[in-house]
């Protein structure tokens, strides 16, 4: 018995050496300096105006959800530089296509003060397709091999506007689509789960946020 466990444990030894060795490529999470087109503190204040929302689902608003998302998100992102993060309702600009009003609006606003402005949309479709796993059964009867999913799709375009100039800075749209395969999932999952991938983008996109990215370590 105790010859037994010494050899069990000979072989367990030599494979935890043999695994040292390996020279197989081995996959690292680093983390990684955000790229951002925006200097380090080019933005002390962002100011989140009303989001237009053209078409809402009828018991879910995203207009002033997405609106929560990007301001508690940012807020976030700039605690560590001292940054602030203020909300305005009542700048209901859809577009920045007036500059001086921009301008006007900014007025008194501290240096680096830049505005969010927007709109968003929330839509959703029901798919059909061929559940591949019953077509080992034999390719008859298909219609009844269907199987459905509601795709979620949320678009946001955001553009940030600068408070001094009136001069849009930044213009993107982001789009997010999810399939769930429950029919009924509710509006407010899709979208909390969409939100937070378009934050992440934009983030990244504004602020240069750092990212945790898989690298390949090849080893001798």
């Amino acid at each position: 018995m105790t010859r037994g466990r010494a050899g069990l444990a000979a072989v367990i030894v030599f494979a935890a050496a043999a695994a040292c060795r390996s020279t197989a490529p081995l996959d690292v999470h680093t983390s990684l300096p955000g790229v951002s087109s925006f200097p380090p503190g080019t933005f002390t204040t962002i100011i989140v105006t009303r989001f237009r929302d053209d078409a809402p689902p009828p018991d879910f608003a995203p207009g002033p959800a997405l609106e929560d998302v990007l301001a508690n998100g940012l807020r976030r992102e700039l605690k560590h530089t001292g940054g602030l993060v203020d909300r305005r309702r009542d700048e209901a600009r859809a577009r920045p296509t007036d500059p001086a009003a921009w301008k006007a609006a900014g007025e008194g606003r501290p240096s680096g003060a830049a505005f969010l402005a927007g709109a968003v949309r929330l839509s959703a479709k029901t798919l059909k397709a061929i559940d591949k796993k019953a077509l080992a059964d034999g390719p008859f009867d298909l219609a009844r091999r269907l199987i459905a999913k509601r795709r979620w799709t949320l678009e946001a375009e955001i553009s940030v506007v600068s408070a001094a100039t009136g001069e849009t800075l930044y213009h993107e749209t982001f789009r997010e689509s999810q399939d769930y395969g429950e029919l009924d999932k509710a509006a407010e999952f899709a979208f909390s789960e969409l939100a937070d991938r378009i934050l992440g983008r934009f983030s990244q996109a504004l602020l240069g946020r750092p990212t945790i990215e898989v690298r390949t370590l090849l080893r001798r």
